[in-house]
């Protein structure tokens, strides 16, 4: 494993547990450079790697390894059991399954809402709750105008605004169901208004 992560130009430590090894490297691997190098290095194409979020302060390496073995688990349970997978990257698998906690709950919100959160504290505007609601009324833009008491043109022009501040695209179906899912836990569990 050393010598696949050298050979990828990463620096790293090393140490081996039970029924996996552990790398703590300076930076992050190319999402298939690193598995590639493990194979040819292992003669086996049956390995998988779990990366965690970065890391910047070594009070947080627990809570990172955590996040690597999460990220490991669900690649084994997933359909291509073999490969590399990032933690920062699993969306709502990130908080699916046991061991998740406030905390991780925070994070998930923050990377899918935190721009437009932001962005209606800094102009107090209401973007997420106009999100929100639109998830609420199935995307019909007349129930969700009337819900929000705004004309229809008002909405388009908010949800155009809302696709611009959070890069997200509200037609793809996985930024789709991670921003639902995002708003939901926002207002029930964080308190969000609504």
């Amino acid at each position: 494993m050393g010598q696949a992560a050298s050979g990828v130009g990463m620096r790293s430590l090393l140490t081996r547990r039970s029924d996996h090894v552990v790398l703590v490297a300076d930076d992050r691997p190319h999402a298939r450079a690193l598995y590639e190098a493990l194979a040819r290095e292992t003669g086996t194409r049956s390995g998988t790697i779990g990366v965690s979020a970065p890391c910047d302060s070594l009070g947080d390496i627990p809570h990172h390894y955590e996040e690597a073995r999460r990220a490991m688990d669900v690649r084994r349970h997933s359909r291509e059991r073999y490969g590399t997978t990032f933690f920062d990257e699993l969306g709502l698998y990130r908080i699916l399954g046991p061991g998740n906690d406030y905390r991780e709950l925070e994070t998930f919100v923050q990377q899918w809402l935190g721009q437009l959160i932001d962005y209606d504290s800094r102009h107090h505007t209401a973007m997420v709750e106009t999100l929100s609601r639109d998830f609420d009324c199935g995307g019909n833009y007349d129930e969700t105008a009337d819900s929000l008491a705004i004309h229809r043109s008002t909405l388009r022009y908010r949800l155009q605004r809302i696709r611009d501040i959070s890069g997200n695209d509200l037609a793809n179906v996985e930024d789709r169901l991670n921003l639902q899912v995002a708003t939901r836990v926002w207002k029930i569990v964080l308190g969000g208004p609504g």
